[in-house]
């Protein structure tokens, strides 16, 4: 990439800040049932926050992206285009961490 050219987002930490290398989220309906979650990646992208979590147990090969909403919430991100874009961004990023 040259240094000129503008990437689609830039990574930050504001999760891991708060929280530190995992979190716990509860289903949205108020269940009992909590998961932890590892923070793998977290990227701002046109003024928004998103994360990429992964379960602590049983989740090797899978991995999820979140929006992060005010006060840390952690939202899901329901509109498709916005949900490829920040896929898009967590790839580029890992393409560039690789070379």
């Amino acid at each position: 990439m040259d240094r000129n050219e503008q990437r689609l987002a830039k990574e930050v930490t504001l999760l891991r800040d708060a929280y530190g290398e995992k979190v716990i989220l509860v289903d949205e309906e108020g269940s009992e049932e909590e998961r932890a979650y590892h923070i793998l990646r977290e990227i701002e992208m046109d003024g928004r926050h998103y994360c990429v979590l992964q379960m602590e147990e049983g989740g090797e090969d899978e991995a999820y992206i979140f929006r992060v909403g005010d006060d840390h919430r952690i939202e899901h991100v329901e509109d498709e285009d916005e949900w490829e874009r920040a896929a898009e961004a967590v790839d580029e990023l890992l393409f560039y961490d690789e070379n």
